[in-house]
């Protein structure tokens, strides 16, 4: 009984990590190496309406900026 348990769980955490492999490899297939998925521009859009929260670093280097 014990010998069963431990081949089952054996096996489920060895299909757990194939499962997770393949989701890993979906995900690298996806993403673009030459440019990134989200940049500022596109993670704001400003001109709709909404709130939008951005760190802004300006002339004093520190503050956040609010758009409501």
């Amino acid at each position: 009984m014990k010998s069963q348990l431990l081949l089952f769980y054996t096996i489920f955490y060895i299909v757990l990590a194939a499962l997770f492999a393949v989701c890993m490899q979906g995900l690298f297939a996806s993403l673009d190496d030459r440019e990134p998925t989200w940049t500022l521009e596109k993670k704001f859009n400003w001109n709709q309406s909404g709130t939008g929260i951005s760190a802004d670093f300006g002339e004093n280097g520190r503050g956040v900026s609010y758009l409501v």
